[in-house]
């Protein structure tokens, strides 16, 4: 299912808008973290995913970014924590994730490590 996404991906959506989307590191990153909640995907269908966006130019940390933020955070995810926990704790804990994987991979880049 991975690859057939990835395929798609590459596929229907043309060069620039990848293009255009690796011009900046920060808003390649936030836009490969919505891409990983939006997928639903498992972590194995995530590197084929993240594989697939090599050649479009996409910097590491976004890939990686992807790869970090979909095994632990998507909206399936999301609605189990639904039968657990109340709103306000999802709400907390996602924040967390995200903030946590967001100000990781731009440290990650900005400081020379990727």
């Amino acid at each position: 299912m991975g690859a057939f996404i990835a395929a798609a991906l590459q596929t229907f959506i043309p060069r620039q808008a990848f293009t255009s989307l690796a011009a900046g590191p920060v808003a390649a990153i936030i836009s490969m973290m919505v891409l990983a909640v939006a997928l639903n995907l498992c972590s194995e269908a995530d590197a084929f995913i993240a594989a697939s966006f090599r050649p479009t130019g996409l910097p590491f940390s976004a890939q990686l970014a992807f790869m970090v933020l979909g095994p632990m955070l998507d909206i399936k995810l999301i609605l189990m924590y639904l039968t657990v926990f109340r709103g306000r704790m999802i709400l907390v804990l996602s924040s967390l994730v995200i903030l946590f994987v967001f100000v990781s991979m731009v440290f990650l880049e900005f400081s020379g490590w990727l």
